[in-house]
């Protein structure tokens, strides 16, 4: 089976993608960077996370709006997030 929902991100193949069903979230996951995603709102507001089990409990935490970022500076803020999580120091707990 073919993950659809799992493809190299380009600015061009994201701004293609349609607002998600009503009452619906559509995630996206970026196969040149892991832990990369991409979640679109049924209002097409398209929002990139880092998504990830850390300690055993599940972490999303927001990178920023697409549009507002590129896919590259996406894919650096998560190598960026991922970094403190190898330091063993959660870096979601500091934006709370």
């Amino acid at each position: 089976m073919i993950d659809t929902n799992r493809f190299n991100f380009t600015e061009a193949r994201l701004e293609k993608l349609p607002p998600a069903p009503m009452g619906k979230r559509d995630v996206y996951y970026d196969a040149g960077q892991n832990n990369l995603c991409l979640i679109v709102t049924e209002k097409g507001h398209k929002g990139f996370y880092v998504r990830i089990t850390h300690l055993g409990r599940p972490v999303r935490s927001s990178l920023g709006v697409f549009g507002s970022i590129s896919v590259k500076e996406a894919q650096r803020r998560t190598v960026e997030f991922l970094s403190k999580l190898s330091a063993k120091h959660n870096p979601h707990q500091a934006k709370v």
